[in-house]
C-alpha cells in the first residue's frame, strides 16, 4: 500500500505505508531529542528563566511594597516547579526545530506553491505566537495581578505559591500565544474553501461576545478593565482575519 508521494531529483516515487511509520517515527525521535536537550540547558539556567518569569510579580509586589519571594509549601514543590518550568521552556525553544521536522516529513508530498505557503504559515505563526505571550507578559498579567493584590487592602499579605504562579503565567501566556493564531487560521480555512469572508462578517457579533467570554477566562481578575484589555486584541484579530481572509 503506497500512501506517500516524494519528488526526488524530479522523479515521483511512492513510500510503503511501513515506510511513511519509519519516517514519521524518525521526525518524531528528533522532535524528542530536541526537547531533551534543551530541557537540559533550561534545567542549567532555571533560577534565571524563572527570575524572567518573576517580572511581572515583582512589578505588582514592588508597587505595593511587599515582598517578591515565591513559597513552596512542602520539600518536593519546588522541584516539580522546576521541571514544568524547564519543560515548558524546552518545547518553547525547541519549536523551531520541531517545525522543521514537521516540514521534512510533509514536505515531499506537496507542490513546489504549497511548500512556499507552509514556510510563509511556519514564520507568521511563529511571530504570531511570540506577540501574543509578549502581550501577556508585558501588559496583561502585571495589569491583572496589580488588581488582585490592590482589592486585598492593607494588613494582608498574600502567600504566592512558585508552583502556582508558573502555571498561572504560562497557562496565560501561551493561552494568548495560541489566540494570536485566529488571523492565520481564518486565512487557512479561507484558502481551503471550507468559509468565506462572507460566513466571517455575518459572525462578527459572536466573535465579539465569544472575545469577551474569553477574556473572562484568561484573565486573572474579574474586572471589567482587564476582560477589555484581553478582549480588545482577540476582536482586532479578528477584524484582521478578515482583512486577510479578503
Amino acid at each position: 500500500m503506497s500512501v506517500k508521494t516524494e519528488n526526488i531529483n524530479g522523479n515521483e516515487t511512492r513510500l510503503s505505508f511501513g515506510e511513511h511509520l519509519e519516517e514519521l517515527r524518525k521526525r518524531i525521535i528528533y522532535c524528542v531529542i530536541a526537547i531533551i536537550f534543551c530541557f537540559g540547558i533550561c534545567w542549567f539556567f532555571k533560577t534565571t528563566i524563572l527570575l524572567i518569569a518573576k517580572r511581572p510579580h515583582l512589578i505588582a509586589m514592588g508597587k505595593f511594597g511587599l515582598t517578591s519571594n515565591l513559597q513552596v509549601l512542602s520539600y518536593q514543590e519546588g522541584f516539580y516547579a522546576y521541571m514544568k518550568l524547564c519543560f515548558i521552556s524546552a518545547i518553547f525553544f525547541a519549536y523551531p526545530i520541531i517545525m522543521y521536522q514537521i516540514w521534512k516529513f510533509i514536505s515531499p508530498g506537496l507542490y513546489k506553491k504549497e511548500q512556499k505557503y507552509y514556510l510563509l504559515f511556519m514564520l507568521v505563526s511563529f511571530f504570531a505566537f511570540i506577540i501574543g505571550i509578549s502581550f501577556g507578559y508585558f501588559c496583561l498579567i502585571p495589569i491583572g495581578l496589580q488588581f488582585l493584590i490592590g482589592i486585598l487592602g492593607p494588613g494582608i499579605a498574600p502567600v504566592i505559591t512558585m508552583g502556582q504562579y508558573i502555571s498561572f503565567v504560562f497557562m496565560l501566556t501561551i493561552s494568548l500565544g495560541l489566540v494570536f493564531q485566529l488571523p492565520l487560521i481564518m486565512l487557512l480555512l479561507t484558502k481551503t474553501g471550507m468559509f468565506n469572508v462572507e460566513k466571517f462578517i455575518s459572525w462578527r457579533k459572536y466573535a465579539i461576545l465569544s472575545a469577551f467570554i474569553i477574556g473572562a477566562v484568561i484573565t486573572p481578575s474579574p474586572d471589567p478593565f482587564s476582560q477589555i484589555t484581553a478582549a480588545a486584541p482577540i476582536i482586532a484579530l479578528y477584524e484582521a482575519g478578515i482583512i486577510a481572509a479578503k
